[in-house]
């Protein structure tokens, strides 16, 4: 591009579409130096910039800077920001800090629109603790944007069939309460 006889190497000016100054001179001075500053202000920019010019030490920087960086509050954002990058153990450390405090998590802006496979993966993971069984069912209500189309998807492919039927049980239960309310009471009721 630069030395190849191409446009470029004749420019004084070089425009490269979708890079910003900040991260490529990051970059420019890590090829010189062989250090870069990753902080909280400039890691998502260094690390996409990183990415697009296949700089893979510094997007292994960053992504140990987002693994100390790591917290409840941020663990569902970073599982899916970590898959984009094909990261790992970014993804692991976060998928672990969401199924070792699910109660905290669920709480989370970002829980509600979870979709329904990845909502199925933590219910089935044999690492993710609650304190009781109720807040499995809690965690599916706190989804109820999204609960309908679990449930549509549920009575038009049947895949809560192979599940285990406390996880089925669950969910069916959720969709009747919030698709009926009243039914659902009293059919509870109906049972004793």
């Amino acid at each position: 591009m630069f030395f190849g006889g191409a446009r470029e190497s004749t420019e004084h000016h070089i425009v490269i579409r979708g890079i910003d100054a900040a991260p490529f001179q990051a970059l420019l001075e890590f090829t010189r130096t062989a250090q870069v500053l990753i902080g909280q202000e400039n890691v998502i920019s260094l690390l996409e910039t990183a990415d697009f010019l296949q700089f893979d030490r510094v997007k292994l920087l960053c992504e140990k800077f987002l693994e100390r960086e790591l917290h409840v509050s941020n663990c569902l954002g970073l599982m899916t920001y970590s898959q984009q990058f094909a990261f790992v153990e970014l993804h692991a450390s976060a998928m672990n800090v969401a199924l070792t405090h699910w109660g905290d998590v669920m709480c989370q802006e970002e829980f509600k629109a979870l979709p329904k496979e990845t909502l199925m993966h933590f219910l089935k993971s044999d690492e993710l603790f609650v304190p009781r069984e109720d807040v499995v069912f809690d965690s599916i209500v706190r989804v109820g944007a999204n609960l309908e189309r679990v449930a549509s998807s549920y009575r038009a492919q049947h895949i809560w069939a192979d599940e285990e039927s406390n996880i089925a049980l669950l969910i069916q239960r959720a969709v009747v309460f919030f698709a009926h309310p009243a039914a659902y009471w009293y059919s509870s009721e109906e049972k004793k």
